[in-house]
Order: structure tokens, then C-alpha cells, then sequence
């Protein structure tokens, strides 16, 4: 069961392209085992269109106390760290916060198209 309400996504969802960047990892030694990463910070990015919105999050690791193993800060890549940033259980919730703030935009964007305030009765 999930800590956040069902969201209310927008027709186009789907077509929104999702991207994560890791902007920073917070290392430590932990159990004897230097440079174990602990936080890892990064932006996540939604793009529609001309529409481009960002968040930024972290992922911080509770790491037991009987956990020994761990993979080699110089043999981490890109694609692993991602990938334990896609499993924040939090992600889904930040894309939908990320596509809610594309809608307002361009529902904003499509009501001032609609609304003016230059009346014909007024001069130029």
C-alpha cells in the first residue's frame, strides 16, 4: 500500500519523457569498507513537448550492521546508480507531481490565449 493517494494523472502521461541525472553521491565507510555511498543525490526530468519541468530528490541507504559486502566504488556505474534511483518508492509520486505542474502550464498557457485585456472599446 502506498504512503500517498491514488494521483490524478493527465491525458498525455504516457507521453512524457522521464529522465534522471545523479548529480552527487555521499560516501562513507561503513563496516570497514571504505567509500560505500550512502546518498545519492539527483534531478529527475519530465519533458512534453516545449514543456520542460525538474525536481530534485535524494535516495539515502540504511545499511545494517551485519551487511559486509558491497560493490566497489570504482566499479559502480552510471546505469546501477540510476537504477537504484528508479527504485525509490517515491518516484512514482515525483513524476506525477512533475506531469501535474506540465498540465498547469499549459492550461495556463491555453487560458491566456483565451483571456485578454485589450478591449476594442479602448485606443491604442
Amino acid at each position: 500500500m502506498s504512503k500517498y493517494p491514488n494521483p490524478i494523472l493527465p491525458d498525455f502521461y504516457n507521453d512524457i519523457v522521464f529522465s534522471v541525472v545523479v548529480t552527487s553521491l555521499k560516501k562513507e565507510t561503513v563496516n570497514n569498507n571504505p567509500d560505500v555511498v550512502t546518498r545519492v543525490n539527483y534531478k529527475i526530468t519530465a519533458e512534453y513537448g516545449n514543456y520542460i519541468e525538474t525536481f530534485m530528490s535524494d535516495c539515502d541507504f540504511l545499511i545494517s550492521e551485519d551487511q559486509t559486502e558491497f560493490t566497489e566504488f570504482s566499479q559502480l556505474t552510471e546505469d546501477q546508480v540510476k537504477q537504484w534511483c528508479m527504485d525509490d518508492e517515491d518516484l512514482d509520486q515525483m513524476k506525477a507531481s512533475l506531469a501535474t505542474k506540465i498540465s498547469s502550464k499549459i492550461i495556463d498557457q491555453q487560458t491566456k490565449l483565451l483571456t485578454t485585456t485589450d478591449f476594442p472599446w479602448q485606443s491604442s
